[in-house]
């Protein structure tokens, strides 16, 4: 059995771009990577793995040095490596997709960016089971969120309705939101998402010479695994946009995938 773990990263509001990220992996090498992680706990002296505050010297990693932080997160990635069999991971600019995608698209594939940016890493997959010859179901994992879940699961719910279920894996029910203090797998697909928004924000967004430092990107040391990245240029989303709309033209738009309203900017109090 294979199970994909999904992680997110700019999903707040006040951020400039949405990712997903996933990896795929049998079920007894997930289990064999919690022994690897327990292993790393052990050895380093931490309890959960967040990579935003080991990168920010947060939490129970306070005071470490930068030696002992780097080292645990290249650590990680090796595991995360010879576990998994496949890693993607796709992200989108908020505000181009926002530019791009009219209210009615936007009712029917997703309000939420992460989620669209989900469909990026479904495709993805079913190119990989296809060229693979991956037949079967498997079990998706999301890591729990306070906004579009409803719109995640109508957007599987709606891929099996269709009967694209088979193409992707996917069956009734077969998926969860679960939180990643738990789950090594979360903790380890963490790294990639959080990757993955530096990345894109770095080179893409608001391209500047970063100095060598431990916030330097990893994504190099996460290209030398089996991994597929991509993000939606606007040439990229207007021609999705401009295919997706002529094709509701044709088949009718149905209804909207939920009464989500989208992501909203976060209230001030006080």
């Amino acid at each position: 059995m294979i199970t994909v773990y999904f992680d997110d990263s700019g999903t707040h509001p006040e951020s400039d771009v949405a990712v997903a990220a996933c990896y795929v992996g049998e079920v007894d090498q997930w289990r064999a990577l919690e022994r690897d992680w327990q292993g790393a706990r052990t050895a380093e002296g931490f309890e959960v793995f967040g990579m935003a505050d080991i990168l920010g010297g947060k939490e129970k990693f306070r005071d470490w040095p930068e030696e002992k932080r780097d080292r645990l997160i290249r650590r990680l990635i090796s595991v995360m490596q010879i576990r998994s069999r496949k890693g993607f991971s796709y992200s989108v600019v908020k505000s181009e997709y926002d530019a791009v995608m009219t209210e009615q698209l936007k009712k029917r594939i997703g309000r939420f960016h992460y989620s669209f940016a989900v469909r990026g890493c479904l495709a993805a997959i079913a190119n990989w089971r296809r060229e693979f010859d991956i037949i079967g179901p498997m079990e998706y994992v999301f890591d729990q969120m306070s906004q579009g879940k409803g719109e995640i699961e109508a957007i599987l719910n709606e891929l099996i309705h269709d009967g694209d279920g088979e193409i992707f894996g996917l069956e009734t029910g077969g998926w969860a939101f679960q939180s990643k203090k738990s789950l090594a797998p979360l903790q380890g697909i963490d790294i990639l998402a959080h990757e993955s928004y530096r990345h894109m924000v770095s080179c893409i967004v608001s391209p500047k010479p970063v100095p060598h430092s431990l916030a330097d990107s990893y994504m190099w040391e996460l290209h030398q695994g089996p991994l597929t990245t991509g993000f939606y240029t606007k040439d990229l989303l207007v021609k999705i946009a401009n295919g997706t709309a002529q094709a509701f033209d044709r088949i009718g738009w149905g209804e909207p995938l939920t009464n989500a309203k989208g992501p909203r900017k976060r209230e001030s109090f006080g």
